[in-house]
């Protein structure tokens, strides 16, 4: 079991509140899985009945996260890997890499390197095809992927499966926020809020869920709850954990920050290379 200050204590029964981790909640990329929410609603509003909806955050296990977003990023962030060796290997033979923009990798390796090439430039097209191989293996990559897929995809680009793992957990990964653990006394084998999707309960369903709510066995009453809760991993939503303060209000602030901050436009490239020549630091120490 981690040694964490802030794990998760033991919720109290019968609301939830900013903070409260439950059960059986959805998430639009996880149907099929256990999914956990954590009520983002305020205290103040939940204690004098101010909001009609609770608000919450999906949160998922590592391991699906895995299957499904993180697999997502790795194959994005492979996907440019690629292609950039591929424009690399293109240049260094004298060719222009704008011809990607326009044709596939695997018609301009094979027009660009033909297979009557020998000696330099035959090895040049057995480098360039192992790359075109890849990208379209990432290219046809079904998610959620297959356990045995996903093993061997963060096997071939282990090193991006470990800086991606270590923004996760050092909470540089933008949309994401990772916890240890959410149950009180439960697993710590690590899950991840989903910060961009913000959900909601009606109140009188987070009552039901706050007070616990036991999977309908009636087919009304389940179309009912539908919408709101999803059973497939878990036959009673109920409050699982409370986190504790600070870290609610850290989670908070990661999610205000995500969604409030503003983008500006990039320096012109132009002038970011020459903003050093302009300081004309090394002249003037020679001088």
């Amino acid at each position: 079991m981690v040694v964490w200050s802030q794990k998760p204590q033991r919720p109290v029964l019968g609301t939830l509140s900013q903070g409260t981790i439950f059960s059986c909640a959805r998430a639009e990329d996880y149907p099929a899985c256990a999914v956990r929410g954590l009520t983002i609603t305020a205290r103040c509003d939940v204690a004098h009945e101010k909001t009609r909806i609770f608000s919450y955050l999906p949160v998922v296990s590592l391991r699906d996260w895995w299957h499904m977003d993180g697999l997502s990023l790795l194959l994005d962030r492979a996907q440019r890997e690629q292609m950039s060796s591929l424009r690399d290997t293109l240049k260094t033979a004298g060719h222009s890499d704008s011809i990607l923009s326009v044709h596939s990798p695997r018609l301009v390796v094979d027009t660009l390197f033909p297979e009557t090439n020998v000696g330099a430039q035959a090895k040049v097209r057995t480098r360039a095809l192992a790359i075109v191989d890849a990208i379209e293996e990432i290219g046809s990559c079904q998610l959620p992927a297959t356990t045995d897929r996903l093993a061997k995809l963060c096997s071939t680009f282990s090193k991006l499966r470990r800086v991606l793992m270590d923004e996760l957990l050092k909470g540089k990964l933008a949309g994401f926020y990772f916890l240890p653990m959410v149950e009180f006394d439960g697993p710590d084998d690590g899950f991840v809020v989903l910060l961009r999707e913000v959900r909601h309960l009606p109140r009188s369903v987070a009552r039901a869920v706050g007070a616990g709510l036991v999977k309908p066995l009636d087919e009304s009453g389940l179309a009912a709850l539908t919408p709101h809760l999803s059973f497939a991993g878990d036959d009673f939503a109920m409050p699982i954990g409370q986190l504790p303060s600070p870290l609610t209000e850290h989670v908070m602030q990661s999610f205000t920050i995500l969604f409030s901050r503003i983008g500006l436009e990039d320096l012109p490239t132009v002038y970011l290379s020459e903003v050093w020549e302009r300081l004309d630091i090394e002249k003037k120490a020679k001088s």
